[in-house]
């Protein structure tokens, strides 16, 4: 401990004036006197030839200090932070040949002694040296090399780096590495603890995910069989529609013959339609126009197609078409209108030998529609399925 104490004073800063030169040379004759050389003190042999070189210099004996400081440098590494101790042999010898006259050794010096600093990262012990070098440069008259280590040391002095104003003293070091293992370990720690709840997070994610996926399968799976069992359905409607289109038909024939005379005696009106003077015979003459009229395509897949022009298609007025739509059909203009084309969507989505090349708004432009999202409103409403849902199961059951 002794050696290590002494070490530090003599290579925190050469020529500091912080400890006075005969205090210094006070610890050396201390040291030398209680110290002895023994085979369990690394650091002795450091501590003797720094403390010679020292004691040498203060005396002016120069060349002894010089041969000390050679000697220094093989010993450096026998204690703790080799590079401070290097530095501090360096610096040594710089700042001797400079008070000694020997100028070019002096630059040689400090010269190693600023490549080490600066690949160790020494800051303030950088600046030191920068600062040597401007003094023996501006004693020579090099003020060019003089001004740029005047240069080097300001703008060391200000960097954000600079650990200048909390230390000039790297002892600690030891206890800074000491700590900086702890903070580590301690990281690893908290990184064990980290990996560990990030695993358990990410299984339980995970198995969330699996549920979900599972869940998402089970719904899938229903709502397949729901939009199969509504295509089933709607493809049933299509054919009872067929057939109830071939009983009107037919219907309509057969009335055609009957003889007027058997007309029966006009229905009781509803309430809504009390002071109407529409006759039972005028008003099945509409309802057979409105639905002939209404099995053509051409006539109400018209854009814009109103009840206005389908009271004038049937020679009538909207007033009693829409009696007749209420009365003697069960619905309105706007709802058969759009079951009407609905249906037209239907055989057109199953008709692939048609319609199969076309896309959904190819084949919504023709039915009258002011736009697609209209449509697939309508067609779900209607339908139960969305329009693309209902193509997509004509194609499976195509397949």
């Amino acid at each position: 401990m002794a050696s290590a104490s002494l070490i530090n004073i003599l290579t925190a800063d050469i020529d500091s004036t912080v400890v006075p030169e005969d205090s210094v040379a006070d610890l050396i004759r201390r040291y030398n006197s209680r110290v002895p050389r023994t085979a369990d003190n690394p650091g002795w042999a450091l501590a003797a030839h720094l403390s010679r070189a020292r004691f040498f210099d203060i005396k002016g004996n120069y060349d002894g200090a010089i041969r000390e400081y050679k000697e220094s440098l093989d010993a450096s590494g026998s204690m703790l932070i080799p590079e401070r101790n290097r530095f501090a042999s360096y610096i040594g010898l710089g700042k001797t040949f400079h008070k000694s006259g020997q100028t070019d050794s002096a630059v040689f010096y400090m010269k190693k002694a600023e490549d080490l600093a600066r690949d160790a990262g020494f800051t303030e012990l950088l600046i030191n040296t920068y600062s040597s070098l401007h003094d023996i440069y501006a004693e020579t008259g090099n003020r060019r090399m003089a001004d740029e280590y005047r240069h080097k040391k300001l703008e060391l002095n200000d960097s954000l780096f600079n650990t200048r104003e909390f230390s000039k003293i790297r002892d600690l070091e030891m206890f800074h590495e000491i700590d900086r293992f702890k903070k580590r370990i301690s990281m690893m720690q908290i990184e064990k603890k980290m990996r560990r709840r990030t695993l358990v997070t990410v299984s339980v994610a995970l198995l969330c995910v699996a549920a979900l996926c599972i869940l998402i399968f089970v719904q899938n799976r229903k709502l397949r069989r729901k939009n199969r069992n509504l295509y089933d359905r709607n493809m049933a409607a299509m054919k009872a529609e067929e057939k109830l289109r071939e009983a009107i038909q037919s219907q309509q024939e057969t009335a055609q013959q009957t003889d007027a005379g058997n007309a029966s005696e006009p229905e009781e009106a509803s309430e809504k339609y009390s002071g109407s003077s529409l006759s039972d015979s005028k008003g099945k003459e509409i309802e057979e126009r409105i639905i002939e009229l209404m099995a053509d395509e051409k006539v109400f897949c018209r854009e814009g197609f109103t009840i206005k022009e389908l009271a004038d298609l049937c020679g009538s007025n909207t007033k009693y078409v829409s009696q007749v739509l209420n009365e003697r059909m069960g619905t309105t203009f706007s709802r058969l209108l759009n079951e009407s084309r609905i249906s037209v969507a239907r055989k057109r989505f199953v008709d692939f030998e048609h319609y199969g090349h076309l896309t959904i708004e190819a084949i919504v432009a023709e039915l009258g529609f002011k736009s697609r999202s209209t449509f697939s409103k309508t067609f779900k409403r209607i339908t139960g399925l969305s329009p693309s849902e209902f193509q997509r199961m004509a194609r499976e059951k195509r397949k």
